[in-house]
């Protein structure tokens, strides 16, 4: 079977283009643009949207590129994008306009994909990772789109834009590590597709894609130096590097039908026409090739976050092979197929689309965080000029709106804010597989006995519960604000970010 391979052009029995009217496409973008500024406004940004606009306005680009990413596992892309409104003290909320402003630029390109049926050229924008997930939730992941786009318009040609394909592989390496794999499985196909036809290669040719393959792997090599794990990463239990097939399979299985519609029949009989249209179109290979470049990076770590990143990818093949479908020749088992196909993405994006309504549903009524109710107090009350304490990693998502260290009993070497996650941050930290509740009451005595005047306190997880224990077992402290928040996933809660403010009464 082809991985894939050049379409044989009928031009006078291939399906026509479907169009879209100026009007319609501006509609389209005019909503989408609309429904970010509603979301952009009531969303409270969450911890690790903090961490990244921490690091991109506290770290300078030497230590970015050799300390401080080597503990975060993200390529620099994302960091390096944030550094200019963070380091020109632009307001925390411009990280969630810099998200929208790039998931934009992805659905304008979509909109520009004559190929692709017009019904999911409307749809697909709206759906819970373009929408909202990948866009308000504001995340290196918000880059996908737009890069898989512009691959997908010079995908047959790229042996012709050699050089501009190189560059959207090298950017797509550098949105995250599932970048980083799909960047190789994309140069993979690239070398099964050309690979036949090396012949005919000249010498410039031949030194033009060596030259290219070069590029890629000195790409790899740079990207590997900056992420190298450290030896005192104090995640590095959580990270499980024991492959098995029977594992790697069921992760992927689980990662990919929940991107679709979850791990239950719909998700099954779509995979099953999509693969069986997949085959028709030659992109079958393409597929396979690049959702198993995910699995062993899903295999050591994943986290629902994640799930996007395979919804994305599927995606991007349904549109490619869309594109395959305007210059193919079709019988009426194959338009019957095409059409069985389309109806089953149209029912999926439908799904997608009312996750997008319930989450923006959810983030206009209530807090995503509470932690910009948490700084608006602390603001209003100049707790900051205060000896005020955290504890629990997820308060320091309350730092963002501080132009200086907010938590006295947080100082870093480097003087940077936010979280260290070596074995020697100040806060106390320990992965759930080794945590020891007695060390954390322990941590907390020792921070009591400094006598802060006010305490924050994550209540993320259930764990948090014995710094509450040991505020309150002191009899000196009482709680004086709940600042509630809850992130939501699709339908439902997925995790608590809340925090509570302890004062010290005598």
């Amino acid at each position: 079977m082809e991985l894939s391979a050049p379409p044989t052009p009928e031009a006078g029995r291939a399906r026509i283009p479907a169009a879209m009217h100026p009007a319609v496409a501006i509609a389209v973008l005019v909503a989408y643009v609309g429904l970010l500024v509603v979301g952009i406004t009531a969303h409270e940004p969450w911890f690790d949207e903090a961490q990244a606009w921490l690091i991109a306005r506290d770290a300078s680009f030497t230590d970015l590129f050799t300390k401080y990413l080597r503990y975060e596992g993200h390529p620099p892309l994302w960091y390096c994008i944030l550094a200019v409104p963070a380091k020109l003290g632009l307001p925390y909320k411009s990280i969630n306009v810099v998200s929208a402003a790039i998931a934009t630029v992805g659905v304008g390109l979509l909109l520009r994909q004559r190929a692709v049926p017009v019904a999911i050229r409307v749809l697909l924008p709206f759906t819970f990772f373009l929408a909202y997930q990948y866009t308000i939730v504001s995340r290196s992941y918000v880059l996908l789109f737009p890069i898989l786009l512009l691959i997908l318009d010079l995908y047959e040609r790229r042996r012709e834009y050699l050089w501009r394909f190189v560059l959207l592989l090298v950017l797509l390496s550098q949105v995250s590590l599932h970048g980083m794999s799909l960047a190789g499985a994309f140069t993979v196909l690239y070398i099964f597709d050309v690979w036949p036809q090396r012949r005919s290669f000249g010498r410039h040719e031949i030194q033009r894609h060596s030259l290219a393959l070069g590029v890629l792997l000195l790409d790899v090599l740079v990207t590997a130096l900056i992420l190298r794990p450290p030896g005192d990463l104090a995640i590095r239990t959580k990270l499980d590097f024991h492959f098995t097939p029977a594992r790697v399979l069921a992760t992927g299985w689980s990662a990919l039908s929940s991107s679709l519609a979850g791990p239950g029949l719909f998700s099954a009989l779509l995979l099953l026409v999509l693969c069986v249209w997949f085959y028709r179109r030659r992109v079958l290979g393409v597929f396979l090739t690049l959702i198993g470049s995910l699995l062993p990076i899903s295999s050591i770590y994943f986290n629902r976050w994640h799930e996007g990143v395979f919804f994305l990818t599927f995606m991007f093949v349904v549109l490619l092979a869309f594109c395959r479908s305007a210059t193919h020749t079709r019988g009426g088992g194959d338009r019957r197929l095409e059409l069985a196909a389309l109806a089953l993405v149209l029912l999926l994006l439908v799904r997608h689309f009312s996750w997008t309504l319930l989450s923006y549903r959810y983030d206009l009524e209530k807090p995503y965080s509470g932690s910009r109710a948490a700084a608006v107090y602390i603001a209003a009350h100049k707790l900051e000029a205060t000896k005020l304490f955290g504890a629990g990693f997820p308060v320091l998502a309350v730092q963002p709106y501080f132009d200086r260290p907010l938590f006295a009993n947080y100082r870093t070497q480097g003087g940077f804010s936010f979280w260290d996650w070596s074995t020697s941050s100040p806060f106390f930290y320990r992965p759930a597989a080794i945590l020891r509740r007695e060390d954390m009451r322990a941590w907390m005595r020792e921070q009591l006995a400094l006598r802060p005047g006010y305490f924050l306190v994550s209540r993320k997880f259930p764990s948090d519960e014995e710094y509450v224990r040991e505020l309150l077992a002191t009899g000196d402290y009482a709680l004086i604000e709940t600042f509630p928040g809850a992130h939501f996933w699709k339908n439902a809660i997925g995790e608590e970010e809340s925090f509570q403010l302890f004062a010290r009464a005598r």
